[in-house]
């Protein structure tokens, strides 16, 4: 497991925290986080990088797609941390069951 210091650091940007709590309800895709977070390709690929350097964050590949979820070996702290971080601001409605990534 990674460092305390980098981890913590990691939920101190709101686009780090939203895109966590968002990966927290199910494994996402850059391009559906983009729709959720109001955010452009470059800046969700460059927090997602960062948080899963720090370990919060681990990668699937699924065809030519990528998904985004929280790392398995992440400590129950950690979850517990993040759990708290969900509860304390208003809860995110889950993305939709259609992805941009899903195949006609």
């Amino acid at each position: 497991m990674p460092d305390l210091v980098p981890l913590l650091k990691a939920l101190a940007d709101p686009n780090r925290l939203t895109l966590l709590r968002w990966i927290h309800q199910k494994p996402t895709c850059v391009c559906d986080l983009m729709v959720s977070v109001e955010l452009p390709q470059p800046t969700v690929s460059r927090q997602l990088a960062l948080l899963r350097q720090v370990g919060w964050v681990a990668t699937e590949r699924q065809g030519q797609w990528v998904y985004y979820r929280l790392h398995p070996e992440l400590p129950d702290w950690a979850l517990g941390l993040l759990m708290s971080c969900e509860a304390a601001s208003p809860a995110l409605a889950a993305p939709g069951s259609r992805s941009c990534c899903d195949s006609d």
